[in-house]
């Protein structure tokens, strides 16, 4: 709503609207942060260490609890990334797909004004597609839990794979900013999906001290898409314009999302075979 609002707006009144926008905004958060906060110091429970405070003074239950925190730490004990690459190759395989499949989002969500200039469009036009954006997401992240209770995390990312190509070849596609706009719609089973079950697949097949540092490659590979897409984007904008921008990224998007379709079912078995097998130390 916000953005739709800020592209009015800017229409209207020109950019220099978004500095004071972006302090109204940062302001509210703060203001939120800091009641969110005081709610959650009144109602938290006792932190894990005063367990080791009562336990110093020979309280047998605390003891107990000492114990028991300890074990659960040895348990969550976590591995080093080369270490976690070397066990994990086909997840590693997999995070090359995810690589592919957002630079599409990154180019997307970057040069998405860029794109819609060029059917047409203009700031205002910009603000209801990402308005669009985030709209079509909501569903799907509020009833993620019923979705992936019929359908596993691997089937999921199968189909958000897919739809991340569809999306930006619908975009590559578009000769009007309302064929953008019915783009957006492929936000439902693409972004809104893919997050949730790559970040539950995560933590489903593997250990918990192994599923931080796959998390860790998760953040590593997205965030390496986003820079990739703004660093060749760029140039790609400059030299061939918007549609073959929104182009190589759906061919880009496409070998991403044939890696993630033949690459998700092996590194769930890969990892289940993991945990069947020897412990570190035993390596």
């Amino acid at each position: 709503m916000l953005v739709a609002v800020l592209g009015r707006l800017v229409q209207a009144k020109g950019i220099g609207i978004l500095p004071v926008t972006g302090l109204l905004t940062l302001a509210l958060f703060f203001l939120v942060i800091t009641r969110a906060g005081g709610q959650y110091r009144r109602n938290v429970p006792a932190a894990p260490g005063s367990a080791m405070v009562k336990a110093a003074s020979g309280d047998p239950a605390a003891k107990a609890a000492e114990k028991a925190d300890a074990a659960a730490g040895a348990a969550e004990e976590e591995i080093d990334l080369r270490r976690f690459i070397k066990r994990h190759k086909l997840f590693l395989l997999l995070s090359l797909g995810v690589m592919g499949v957002f630079f599409c989002n990154a180019v997307l969500n970057t040069y998405m004004a860029q794109i819609a200039f060029n059917v047409g469009g203009n700031s205002s036009d910009t603000g209801m597609i990402f308005s669009l954006l985030a709209f079509f997401e909501v569903p799907t992240l509020v009833f993620f839990d019923r979705i992936n209770r019929r359908f596993s995390c691997a089937k999921l990312l199968k189909v958000a794979s897919v739809a991340f190509v569809i999306w930006i070849g619908l975009c590559a596609a578009a000769r009007s900013v309302l064929m953008l706009e019915i783009a957006q719609v492929m936000q439902l089973f693409g972004f809104a999906l893919f997050l949730p079950a790559m970040v539950r697949f995560i933590t489903e097949n593997m250990e918990k001290g192994e599923a931080v540092k796959g998390q860790t490659l998760y953040v590593m590979v997205t965030t390496a898409a986003a820079i990739f897409a703004s660093l060749l984007g760029g140039r790609i904008l400059d030299i061939a314009g918007a549609r073959a921008l929104t182009l190589i990224g759906t061919c880009v998007a496409a070998a991403g999302a044939a890696i993630v379709i033949l690459t998700v079912d092996r590194a769930a078995r890969e990892s289940a075979a993991l945990q069947k097998g020897a412990s570190y130390g035993a390596e």
